[in-house]
């Protein structure tokens, strides 16, 4: 029984595959002619089948009827099951009628358990009865796993059996209570389980993914078009090989239905991994289809994040890259851009991440690979930034897995982690060479490759040597190496350094800096002329960087004279070698940062810049700041000494210190630095309360340490008095009590610290400054919607509604206020007024008496308090910069005054060169409201309006806010 309990899924699944409801056997005169009758065709299917068979005279006998029996015995031998009959030979009869001695007894108790018949309410079965139309129908349906139609019986059967097409050809011979003859069985049989399969002619491949396919077919059935249904292939009907080595195949995993198109012939199908760039054939159903597509290359992911050590952490993806890609700009260690250098693995699936100090030991580093910057040697890229959270351990010692002679002077020794060299100069008690201890040139960790590279004083001879490595050597986690002892052949070096190529690096009117690139590294230069004149020079492994007093302008060809030699001794003396000069034209990075134990950031790039026009900045978190060009090093050195947290640094504005001088697209980057800054006192102030009761208020410039802001033996009035009490007041203020006049005193302030702990900067404050009642001194228009109210004194508090704007005829309220703690000026935002560029005596400030409260603990609490005019602080703008035949025009946002049009604009081409034109103002006829440049040629154009040059006509003369460049403009 269990055998035929599995059958019941593998018939319903096997007889779907089989059936494509299509008038095959329909009765048309071209068959009946030809080839016979529908019956006798339909009957030659079931006869090749082994399901319809005649009598001792071959006698089909397709008019006589079939009884139930017999039905269900042709549809258990059409299912393929017949040799599980006798499975059921010996169960219990489930019908009266049918006892185990009939002829087909297992047929019905296996067409039973099959749900394909039911007997009758009697317990009969009945099975020498002839069998009806609507009977068939019910067996049919049932037999291919398929639920009756909407309805009752008999018509739920018949409907869908005529759906399916059962009777397809014959629909007008038979009906319900019809006996049905062999015939019109064998017809039935045929359309249900034997329809001819579909053709499939494969027209078109292409790749659209690296595991996707798009297959496209044309389907024909009886040689006339049909239409391609979900389940007609199979993903093992298609084949894909390799089309110049076939013995190489992909599989193909998969035919993907919801982004398949049937009705239109499109299979999208799922492979195993294509080999980018390598063209495949098609194979389907054994056949060569004589289409090709071109592997497709995968897109770029992050395969693996992890690491064994404490210095490296490796990030694996899921193809080779393209190693220029691979920068630390394209990766953030614990959120930041700096704090490591990144390399590549050997394999180039791997970009290694060198931290600059080692983690701790089971500390969590956050890794994160920023999207669209790495890129596969295809060019694909991630879609998204990854992130991964990487736990830091390192249990184990390093062992030397390699020792290599590069040069008879040089020993790569590669170790299964970074290491640390005890000693990288001198005498090495660490590394023996047939037994005596080597004195180094240098000795350089790869981090990325797990080397020491040791250049040694003394070359050694050809040969094999033994070479040990004793266990002083140590990882970062302060484990011990295991010692080592190997044999290494090294080959006698007798070919002098080939000059491989000549770079320009920089040039201007009195000076050059060529490179002189070797095939290896150099150990001394005697001497090097560019065009005959003496250069000095400098060495960097297989460059030599000469500099040279003379202008090389972009000339293609120099002469070179050069003495060199590498480091086995060998020279190479070459005098009048011409070479073409190679200029780099690829982008400037950032190839690494540092920051110092003073917040000193110290930025690498690529090539040297330089502030070619005065518009270059440097800025860290949107405020410029001072910075220092060493262009001999192509390095920015930054002091940041006053700035903590994270901070994201921009570099804009420069251009390349190269002989192209190109502009250098914006530069950034994010650095955490520490809090290093010693705090100032930013303000002080006393208040007599009574003859015996003198505050003093003592302002910070940043938050302070509760601890040490209360402590009274940090404070000392005229060298001896403490106070009695320290009160703070925020955590910036600190208010400090005598029982004595304090005007005019001297307050020493010391040992107060910050909340990093960095002490307040000694100072002697005298107090002439007494805290006056909390007044307002003065209200401007900063924007369209922003109010700047001025006090007498810091504010620690204060609300948005603490006052609001009228014209006399409506009210107007502040949505915020702006300011930090101490700030004498606060800034309000109006949610219902903009007011215009040159407002002025329209507007007053009415208080609503809200208490503010003053770093002094005075409060202003009046109620209806006006002042009158608010008056003008908006700064005028540039509100455009249109380009004309032969003209700029510059518009402002207001009238403004302007002393020199040419002092106030500079206009340069698209090379950054300054333009000579003629500048004139604009007026409305009372006002200048813009500027007007002439006599450009046609051409690309930016201008730059000196802030300092242009105000408003206000009484206040607002000046603009910040220079102003725009973007290129064209000139006709």
């Amino acid at each position: 029984m269990k055998k035929f309990k599995r059958l019941i899924a593998i018939v319903t699944v096997m007889l779907f595959a089989l059936s494509i409801i299509a008038p095959a056997f329909a009765q048309n005169e071209a068959t009946t002619e030809s080839t016979g009758s529908v019956y006798d065709q339909a009957a030659k299917v079931l006869v090749e089948k082994g399901i319809l068979k005649g009598n001792e005279q071959g006698d089909l006998m397709l008019e006589k009827s079939l009884t139930r029996a017999e039905i269900l015995a042709m549809i258990i031998r059409a299912t393929g099951q017949e040799d599980v009959i006798n499975d059921y030979k010996d169960v219990e009869p489930s019908f009266t009628d049918v006892p185990k001695d009939h002829w087909a007894f297992a047929y019905v108790e296996a067409g039973k358990d099959l749900g394909i018949v039911n007997g009758y309410p009697d317990g009969t079965f009945k099975p020498d009865k002839p069998v009806k139309f609507e009977e068939l129908c019910k067996m049919l349906v049932a037999a291919k796993g398929e639920s009756p139609a909407a309805g009752k019986w008999p018509l739920n059967y018949v409907r869908k059996a005529l759906d399916l097409g059962f009777f397809n050809g014959i629909e007008d011979e038979v009906g319900i209570g019809d006996v049905v003859i062999r015939g019109q069985a064998a017809v039935a049989f045929a359309n249900a389980f034997f329809q001819p399969e579909k053709v499939i002619v494969v027209k078109d491949v292409k790749a659209v993914a690296n595991d996707t396919i798009e297959v496209y077919v044309d389907v024909y059935l009886n040689n006339e078009p049909a239409t391609l249904e979900d389940g007609d292939v199979i993903p093992l009907d298609f084949e894909i090989k390799n089309a110049s080595d076939e013995t190489k195949t992909i599989a193909v995993t998969l035919i993907d239905s919801q982004a398949s198109d049937f009705g239109a012939g499109k299979l999208v199908l799922k492979t195993a991994a294509q080999t980018p760039n390598t063209e495949y054939k098609v194979y389907f159903k054994g056949q060569d289809t004589g289409k090709k597509f071109v592997g497709a290359p995968a897109n770029l992911q992050v395969a693996k994040v992890a690491t064994d050590n404490l210095k490296t952490i490796t990030v694996t993806f899921n193809d080779e890259l393209d190693t220029n890609s691979v920068t630390t700009s394209a990766f953030k260690v614990n959120d930041s851009t700096s704090g490591f250098t990144v390399g590549v693995t050997a394999d180039k699936k791997g970009a290694v991440i060198v931290l600059d100090n080692a983690a701790t030991q089971f500390s969590t580093v956050k890794v994160a690979v920023l999207a669209n910057t790495v890129k596969s040697k295809y060019g694909k890229t991630l879609a998204s930034d990854y992130t991964a959270n990487v736990t830091v351990q390192d249990t184990k010692q390093p062992t030397v897995t390699k020792v290599e002679a590069l040069k008879q002077n040089i020993l790569n020794i590669t170790f299964s982690e970074p290491v640390i060299p005890p000693s990288t100069v001198g005498y090495l008690t660490w590394l023996k060479v047939d037994g005596v201890n080597q004195v180094a040139n240098s000795v350089t960790p790869d981090y990325v490759a797990n080397t020491l590279k040791v250049v040694l004083t003394n070359a050694l001879s050809a040969g094999d040597h033994k070479v040990e490595v004793t266990n002083e050597v140590k990882d970062f986690a302060g484990y011990n190496a295991v010692a080592y002892s190997g044999n290494v052949a090294v080959t006698a070096d007798t070919t002098a350094p080939q000059l491989k190529d000549v770079k320009l690096v920089y040039t201007d009117s009195s000076k050059a800096v060529v490179q002189l690139i070797f095939d290896e590294d150099i150990g001394s230069v005697s001497s090097v002329k560019i065009n005959g004149n003496n250069a000095t020079a400098s060495i960097s492994g297989s460059t030599v960087t000469a500099t040279v007093n003379i202008s090389l302008g972009l000339v293609g060809v120099v002469t070179i004279d050069y003495t060199v030699v590498d480091l086995a001794g060998n020279t190479a003396s070459v005098t009048g070698v011409a070479k073409t000069l190679t200029l780099d034209t690829s982008p400037v990075t950032i190839t690494g940062t540092s920051v110092d134990s003073s917040n000193n950031i110290t930025v690498t790039l690529s090539k040297p810049i330089y502030n070619k026009d005065g518009n270059a900045a440097v800025k860290i978190n949107g405020t410029s700041v001072g910075y220092t060009v060493d262009t001999a090093n192509s390095k920015i050195i930054i002091p940041a000494y006053d700035k903590s947290g994270s901070c994201t640094v921009v570099l804009t504005g420069f251009y390349e210190a190269t002989p192209l001088q190109l502009k250098v697209a914006d530069l950034s980057f994010t650095v955490t630095l520490p809090d290093i800054k010693r705090p100032t006192v930013k303000a002080v102030a006393y208040d007599i309360v009574s003859a015996n009761v003198s505050n003093v208020y003592v302002v910070f410039d940043e938050a302070m340490n509760s601890d040490t802001m209360k402590n009274v033996n940090n404070y000392i009035l005229n060298n001896t008095v403490k106070p009695s009490s320290a009160t703070t007041i925020s955590d910036r203020i600190v208010k400090l009590t005598f029982s004595n006049d304090v005007t005019n005193g001297s307050l020493i302030i010391f040992g107060v610290k910050d909340v990093a702990g960095n002490e307040v900067v000694l100072t002697n404050q005298t107090l002439t400054t007494a805290v006056q009642a909390l007044a307002i001194d003065d209200v401007k228009f900063t924007a369209a919607n922003k109010v700047s109210v001025t006090f007498n004194q810091g504010i620690l508090s204060i609300a948005p509604n603490a006052f609001y704007v009228t014209d006399g005829s409506k009210n107007y309220y502040f949505s915020s206020a702006s300011y930090s703690v101490g700030d004498t000026k606060v800034e309000f935002t109006l949610a219902n007024l903009n007011v215009p560029s040159n407002v002025g005596g329209v507007y007053t400030l009415v208080s609503n008496g809200t208490t503010i409260k003053s770093i002094y603990e005075k409060t202003y609490t009046t109620s209806g308090n006006v002042w009158s005019n608010i008056g003008d602080g908006i700064a005028p703008t540039v509100a455009s910069v249109t380009g004309g035949v032969g003209t700029i025009t510059i518009a402002f946002s207001e009238a403004v005054s302007i002393a020199d049009p040419n002092a106030a604009v500079t206009v340069k081409d698209s090379a950054g060169n300054i333009v000579t034109a003629t500048k004139t103002t604009i007026s409305n006829g009372t006002n200048v409201v813009g500027i007007l440049i002439t006599g450009l040629s046609k051409g690309s154009y930016t201008v730059t309006v000196t802030a300092s040059q242009v105000k408003d006509v206000s009484p206040a003369q607002n000046a603009m806010s910040s220079d102003y460049t725009s973007g290129t403009i064209s000139v006709q």
